[in-house]
């Protein structure tokens, strides 16, 4: 069994990130297709829905990862060609 600390050092060799880090990751991305997917909701349901304390938080975190605030992000995201085109990611097959 791990301690706190060991598994926390051996999770940052892994993975290169903390946990905690890994878990706002996490939470942003979980947010981030909340609002893809049920673009109708308000970001403030969205941030407390996800586990944000506020509207905030989530602001801090988009800006953190993606560089941008919610808004701008998703305007982007509708920008995008691939959206445009409504082109769908093809199934990732293995090379055998």
């Amino acid at each position: 069994m791990l301690s706190v600390s060991q598994f926390e050092r051996r999770f940052l060799q892994q993975m290169g990130i903390t946990p905690k880090v890994f878990l706002r990751i996490n939470r942003f991305y979980d947010a981030f297709l909340l609002k893809e997917n049920k673009p109708g909701l308000s970001w403030l349901a969205i941030a407390l829905y996800t586990g944000y304390h506020d509207y905030q938080h989530l602001v801090k975190d988009f800006k953190m990862f993606a560089g941008e605030t919610p808004n701008l992000l998703m305007e982007a995201q509708a920008k995008a060609p691939e959206r445009i085109l409504d082109l769908k990611p093809k199934p990732f097959l293995p090379v055998l």
